[in-house]
């Protein structure tokens, strides 16, 4: 199994090879994209937020080739719509929560092969730069847990919080003709089968 991680930035690249990525592809380099063409088997797209997931297609395979979308945005109900209408062979699907038995399958894989996330425990007063980082692309792959019972002890100010985070706007809200303008686009302009 060779594992692949698509980034849009190449400053990402030392992170996902020292967590065991054997390739990196940049995906604003039209470069990259077309030397890893046809490629890959299985895309997981994690990308929580709506994007140009068709720009992955040519990356896969022409033979059982898929991508998964796991973000919860227009594209990822478009995939699920065009899923229920081709079936189970489609190459572009989307994959929601898989419940506690699923969940608890990933856990023991992590386990059983010593996958952890790098973690940052943070006091709540670090909230708004945690949302600020994660917005910003959260290049260090940090996933940061909030130590309540250590810094919930008393009433904490405003001021003692740091400035707001400046978060980027959402990029198209879900709405049902959005999901179905997304399927159609799927299915008749980018073909996906």
């Amino acid at each position: 199994c060779v594992v692949t991680v698509i980034s849009g930035h190449a400053s990402k690249e030392r992170f996902a090879l020292e967590c065991g990525a054997d390739r990196f592809v940049v995906s604003s380099s039209d470069d990259d994209m077309r030397r890893n063409a046809k490629s890959l088997d299985l895309i997981l797209n994690t990308v929580p937020v709506y994007h140009d997931y068709h720009k992955y297609r040519n990356l896969l395979v022409d033979k059982g080739g898929r991508q998964v979308l796991l973000g919860l945005h227009v594209g990822f109900i478009g995939a699920l719509l065009a899923g229920g209408i081709v079936g189970k062979k489609s190459t572009l699907a989307g994959s929601a929560i898989g419940g506690i038995r699923a969940t608890q399958e990933v856990m023991d894989l992590c386990a059983a092969h010593d996958i952890k996330p790098d973690v940052e425990v943070v006091p709540v007063t670090d909230i708004h730069r945690v949302y600020q980082s994660l917005d910003d692309q959260n290049d260090s792959g940090k996933r940061y847990v909030l130590d309540l019972a250590g810094t919930m002890t008393g009433t904490i100010s405003r001021s003692e919080m740091g400035p707001p985070p400046t978060l980027a706007k959402v990029q198209k809200k879900p709405s049902i003709f959005k999901a179905l303008w997304e399927t159609f686009k799927i299915l008749v302009l980018f073909r996906w089968r």
